[in-house]
């Protein structure tokens, strides 16, 4: 899946571990200069994963993972429906980027607006200050992606997003495409499961196992972009990347490849809860 390397200048760090490295900051949360001696220099694991979201490779790659796991599913690779939701989180006090006060949520931070397919796996994200409206923030997302999902037929969206204004918008750029809100009864009291809604929650849960992306530490938007996809087409792959080879079957540390060298030199302990998270579908990365 990955680009051939150059046959010049001197033999490129392999890809495998630089994965391996990324994967560890996204569960981690730590800083790339903590990076373990284990991997390779944290400065070329940041420089591989700036030069990736910048190319467009972590589009790439789970857009042809998102259709592997599809066709194990008995689906087209190309999906027909979607689901469209919010979340705000909190930023850190980093002294820099755009952030907003989201009243409702009593949040002072960003808003992720993600868009996935019916078996939770993302199709594109947004990042905006919390401030920013779901209507607002979904327009902007969908004016980026809606030209890549030309098969959409359906869009499920929660009473944030109610209104005729914000249907006859998708109408105008997609004929094709209905606006279905799944609203939650006024007669319902504590929590309740809703059709189709539970999907997207459940990858809000998934992301929520990063320790990189319960709070948002980065100090610009595109940053914050960068850690669920590219710069510029904000499609995220990194914080769902063990969720993909469960899908599949396949070792979720490991694909295809010995066992990554510093699962034998971390303390036991660590690499118990690390192989246990990855052993659980409903759990991040």
């Amino acid at each position: 899946m990955l680009a051939k390397p150059s046959k010049r200048g001197r033999p490129p760090t392999d890809r495998r571990a630089i994965i391996d490295a990324i994967l560890y900051i996204a569960k981690g949360g730590i800083q790339w200069r903590l990076l373990p001696k284990d991997f390779p220099p944290w400065k070329t694991v940041y420089h591989v994963f700036r030069q990736w979201a910048l190319n467009g490779t972590w589009e790439s790659l789970n857009a042809k993972l998102r259709a592997e796991v599809r066709k194990t599913e008995g689906k087209r690779s190309r999906p027909t429906g979607a689901i469209l939701d919010s979340q705000s989180v909190k930023s850190d006090c980093h002294g820099g980027g755009e952030v907003g006060y989201d009243a409702a949520k009593r949040i002072k931070g960003r808003k992720r607006h993600l868009l996935v397919d019916t078996l939770g796996l993302v199709l594109g994200v947004l990042v905006t200050p919390a401030s920013t409206t779901e209507r607002d923030g979904a327009q902007a997302l969908l004016t980026r992606v809606l030209g890549w999902f030309t098969w959409l037929r359906i869009l499920w969206v929660d009473g944030g997003y109610t209104g005729q204004a914000f249907a006859q918008w998708v109408k105008t750029i997609r004929p094709k495409l209905e606006v279905s809100v799944v609203k939650r009864s006024d007669d319902t009291r504590g929590f309740k499961v809703l059709p189709r809604r539970w999907v997207v929650e459940r990858t809000f849960a998934w992301l929520g196992h990063c320790c990189r992306l319960t709070k948002d530490w980065e100090k610009t938007i595109a940053s914050a972009e960068a850690w669920r996809g590219d710069y510029n087409e904000a499609r995220p792959h990194i914080a769902i990347g063990n969720e993909v080879p469960i899908r599949l079957h396949l070792p979720a540390g490991n694909l295809g490849k010995p066992a990554v060298r510093w699962n034998r030199k971390l303390p036991a302990q660590l690499v118990q809860g690390w192989g246990h998270a990855q052993n659980h579908s409903g759990h991040c990365l």
